[in-house]
């Protein structure tokens, strides 16, 4: 499955020690600064919405701390600005009255709720079920006093999943992955309708991997889709896509497929984070990827509009590098900005630290 803790842990982040650190990206046009909870060790940034009653965001992600071992939830609320330090941390741990032994809760998404409320997906960990990824959905106050929710694949049954997580919900939707035990390469996605608690899996045609990483309602019961595939044809090489999706006729048009560059032959590795409308109906990509030729690791911002028959164009890639990082993953998207975590190296301790970063291009 190309969730992240695969695709970047395993098969990114093992290539670290072999490789030069990066130098930070030249371009004059891409803005830099990191974003951390001031009061944690690390924070990982997962997944980001703007607050509808005002020019806020939310932000979601984890952190951990000296304190203990436990990786716990956290959505920022405030402005995307000064590093993260003008607004407020929450943290947001998954809680039930039935069980209390909860080692990790991850947010992947949040969104706007009713009544001031927010709503946030994710995925956490539980010691006596293995500790295997289970998914969440939450919905209340943004102090974590409102109501947790297990979700898992409907059509499947519940011996055979292993693990499963929430990504990202706009409108009525959520989409999600899971895996099943008995097949340790596998990947499926599913979308979950929030209204009538039901959902389904999604395969791209073809694909013997699949993983939908993002969601973007445009209105009218439509959405736009974003993630990863892979197809037998193709073997291991996976390819990001975006696909648009009608909740009400439940029909599947305009899928597009995407490489780094626009070139087949140039990624092992291209995968969208997320997605995020823009101001003119066109649609920004956080994406990761991994060359063919020199195994190189990166991140980009990519840019598609729509042809006039509704079709997806050709991308416009911006290629993102956190200076003086040794990696630089980019895991969501909010109008022109990118967010996500770098790997920074001290050359003398030669100690590595995992930190989150917001990137801002020009329009």
């Amino acid at each position: 499955m190309m969730k992240k803790t695969m695709l970047i842990n395993l098969v990114l982040l093992s290539l670290i020690a072999c490789k030069q650190e990066k130098k930070g990206d030249s371009n004059e046009y891409i803005k830099y600064m990191p974003f951390n909870n001031p009061n944690t060790n690390s924070t990982i940034i997962q997944g980001i919405r703007g607050d509808l009653n005002s020019k806020d965001v939310y932000i979601s992600g984890t952190f951990t701390t000296s304190n203990d071992s436990i990786t716990h939830g956290v959505v920022y609320k405030g402005p995307l600005s000064d590093s993260g330090n003008l607004g407020t941390w929450y943290q947001l741990d998954y809680t039930s009255t039935q069980f209390n032994d909860v080692t990790l809760t991850s947010c992947y998404g949040p969104n706007n709720a009713t009544e001031g409320n927010i709503r946030v997906v994710g995925a956490y960990k539980r010691v006596s079920t293995g500790n295997r990824n289970l998914g969440f959905l939450y919905e209340g106050s943004i102090n974590g006093s409102g109501k947790w929710t297990t979700i898992r694949p409907s059509g499947v049954k519940k011996q055979e999943i292993y693990d499963v997580f929430m990504h990202s919900t706009m409108g009525s939707l959520a989409v999600g992955n899971y895996d099943l035990k008995n097949e340790p390469t596998s990947g499926f996605s599913f979308i979950y309708n929030l209204e009538t608690q039901t959902d389904f899996t999604y395969m791209v045609e073809n694909s013997y991997t699949t993983s939908l990483y993002g969601i973007w309602y445009n209105g009218n019961n439509n959405y736009t889709l974003s993630g990863g595939f892979t197809t037998l044809e193709l073997g291991e090489l996976s390819q990001a896509f975006l696909v648009d999706y009608n909740a009400s006729t439940k029909q599947f048009t305009h899928f597009k497929a995407f490489n780094y560059n626009n070139d087949p032959k140039s990624s092992i590795i291209t995968h969208f984070e997320g997605i995020t409308g823009t101001f003119d109906n066109g649609y920004n990509m956080p994406v990761d990827w991994l060359t063919a030729d020199s195994l190189e690791l990166g991140a980009s911002q990519v840019r598609v509009n729509r042809n006039p028959d509704g079709s997806f164009t050709e991308a416009i890639w911006n290629n993102i590098s956190y200076p003086e990082s040794v990696i630089t993953s980019a895991n969501t998207a909010y109008k022109n900005n990118i967010l996500g975590i770098y790997v920074s190296k001290d050359t003398i301790t030669n100690t590595q630290t995992t930190s989150s970063f917001n990137t801002t291009l020009k329009k």
